[in-house]
């Protein structure tokens, strides 16, 4: 009966408590779950916590009439509903978002652990009250499934085993008080009959007093664990919701420049074709312009026209180098190179005669890194030419100059390691929101100049470089690019001198599918005093410098067209020359390659790279370098 009447006791404030907190969690839930399904849980909690209040005015009235069972039983059953009301919330208001589901989660445990004490008069109590508050929770959570699904499941239940725990060690330390009680009104009897006992009785009371406070101590410091425990969990499930966070992020990052790359790959396939044909009528055009100019150098209007040809010939090929690097063709020619020289003569050189001044700054004594010096030249140039038309009336470019290091999974989605940073900043026009994810797509421009290839190429060019380009704006406040580019120490290799062993003519064997290319190459180096042959592929290339090789007069040099239908190029032409002389000296000629043979050409056996079109001082050039 006694337990009884604590549980009824405690009641009162335990209702309080709930109505507080259901308030609370349904004015939080509001707007973030459906209103029906929170109406009905609110209501029900409401209506069932009324009754469980009558019922305590009902014990309350009889203090003398009381039926134990009856009370301890309906005790029980509101318990139990108001268990179930609680847990109710798991299926007719379960927000979507974490940040509210963990809320609940913690709103629902409080009021399990303030059960453990209030209820620990009998554990019968409390445990009608828990297990259908706090078990919907958990088989939820097993439901759901997943990483966080799994880990809540298994964090709610040890949860719940711990404050069962803690509410049957409440439970034995309020039977000791009970207990305590009744002997210390038999010992208070005992006193007055026995008076000779009393120091025995006294020396019994202090002992069971100490025990008393050691309980309170132990349940206190297990209340300081579970606290402690609550907030740990807590701390984990936060932490864990932020690495979500971050990883959405980083993967809608990544997703845009998915998106981007692949609109780019929509023109690099018609681009890389293309440029290889043009190439090879430019190599033509180009060539013989050279060769007429050298072959009749005092016909002053025969040269004066060839200027104007040759000039728009030349406009065509830087072109067609925009479009080698937008598709896989641009493969980047890495050396050192002085990248503070290189970033401020590009600067100076492309706002020359413009009423726009640079301003150069840089963290860095020197700058030296292994990049392709005339793609990185005109990815500068192509963003300077932006800003200067962006500031018409003139103004300040800043350009910035930096070492840093960038760690995995960062804003920037690079790999970790050390970058340089070249940042380049204007105060035009700036670009609209809606436009500023378009600007490195080909032929895009919100400006009525400027349209064309040259953001496009110069985002190519830094994607090949292995790095990135960034780029933020406000309308009429600027621009400002980020290109970051990896940090690499220079190799230093050079390409080893070859000196021929006499002064005779040198013999070149050319190797092309293209007639036109194929007889300006031919009589371009006759003009230079070589003895030539020349060959349409592979087969008929392996033939020739059989036949020289055998007979005692090899060739000096080879040049060898990288793509030649029906698998007759380059590379299958050096093989098959390998076998019969492991010295040859080859180049490796081309217009356009989705390969890394023109980029790593040394490893294939080449002596050097012949890009098309070339001119006739190209292959003068070639003569002295490779050849002699």
């Amino acid at each position: 009966r006694t337990q009884v009447d604590l549980l009824y006791r405690n009641l009162p404030l335990g209702i309080l408590g709930a109505l507080l907190v259901s308030t609370v969690l349904a004015l939080v839930l509001l707007n973030h779950t459906p209103l029906w399904g929170l109406g009905i849980w609110y209501v029900s909690l409401q209506t069932i916590s009324l009754i469980r209040y009558l019922t305590y005015r009902y014990w309350k009235k009889n203090p003398r009439g009381r039926d134990t069972d009856w009370f301890r039983r309906y005790f029980y059953i509101g318990g139990f509903l108001a268990g179930i009301a609680w847990s109710s919330i798991v299926v007719l208001a379960y927000p979507d978002a974490m940040l509210y589901r963990v809320f609940i989660i913690l709103v629902i445990g409080g009021m399990v652990v303030g059960a453990a004490s209030a209820y620990s008069a009998r554990t019968g109590a409390f445990l009608s009250y828990g297990i259908p508050a706090f078990l919907p929770l958990i088989i939820r959570s097993l439901i759901e499934g997943g990483a966080i699904g799994t880990a809540t499941f298994f964090i709610l239940a040890l949860f719940f085993a711990l404050v069962t725990i803690i509410s049957r060690h409440i439970y034995s330390t309020v039977l000791k008080s009970i207990i305590l009680g009744y002997e210390k009104d038999s010992l208070l009897q005992k006193l007055i009959e026995e008076k000779d006992r009393a120091e025995e009785l006294n020396t019994e009371l202090s002992r069971e007093v100490e025990r008393r406070e050691v309980a309170e101590r132990e349940l206190l410091e297990h209340k300081r664990r579970l606290e402690k425990t609550v907030r740990e969990r807590t701390a984990d499930l936060e932490e864990a919701n932020r690495k979500l966070k971050e990883e959405l992020q980083y993967r809608e990052k990544m997703e845009s420049e998915l998106l981007r790359i692949q609109r780019l790959e929509s023109l690099a396939a018609m681009a890389g074709g293309l440029a290889h044909k043009y190439n090879n009528l430019l190599t033509a055009i180009i060539g013989n312009i050279s060769l007429i100019q050298m072959l009749y150098p005092d016909n002053k209007e025969l040269l004066e026209r060839l200027s104007v040809v040759e000039k728009a010939s030349l406009e065509a090929k830087a072109l067609s180098h925009k479009l080698l690097n937008i598709s896989k063709g641009g493969v980047p020619f890495k050396h050192p190179v002085n990248m503070l020289d290189l970033i401020r003569d590009t600067v100076s050189l492309t706002l020359e005669g413009s009423p726009v001044r640079m301003d150069f700054n840089t963290t860095c004594e020197d700058l030296i890194m292994e990049v392709d010096e005339n793609q990185i030249k005109q990815t500068i140039q192509a963003i300077v030419q932006n800003s200067k038309e962006a500031m018409p009336e003139g103004g300040t470019l800043k350009v910035f100059c930096e070492t840093l290091t960038l760690e995995d999974r960062s804003e920037i989605p690079l790999p970790g390691g050390e970058y340089a940073r070249i940042t380049i900043s204007d105060h035009g026009f700036g670009i609209k929101p809606e436009e500023i994810d378009r600007i490195f797509d080909p032929f895009f421009s919100g400006k009525d100049v400027g349209k064309g290839l040259g953001l496009s190429a110069a985002y190519s060019i830094v994607r090949r470089h292995k790095g990135y380009i960034t780029v933020s704006s406000e309308v009429n406040r600027g621009t400002t690019f980020h290109i970051y580019l990896p940090y690499e120490s220079p190799s230093g290799e050079t390409a080893p001198a070859v000196h021929p062993e006499n002064e005779r003519p040198l013999r070149v064997l050319v190797m092309d599918d293209e007639d036109v290319v194929r007889d300006f190459a031919v009589s371009a180096l006759r003009e230079l005093g070589c003895e030539t042959a020349e060959a349409r592929n592979s087969l008929e290339a392996e033939r020739l410098y059989r036949e020289a090789y055998e007979s005692g007069n090899p060739f000096d040099l080879v040049i060898l067209d990288l793509t030649v239908p029906g698998g007759h190029g380059g590379l299958e032409a050096m093989g098959l020359l390998k076998k019969i002389d492991p010295g040859v000296r080859a180049v490796v000629s081309s217009g356009y390659s989705d390969d890394m043979t023109i980029k790593n050409y040394r490893e294939f056996g080449f002596s050097g790279v012949l890009p098309k079109p070339y001119r006739l001082a190209d292959l003068r050039r070639l003569l002295s370098t490779v050849a002699k």
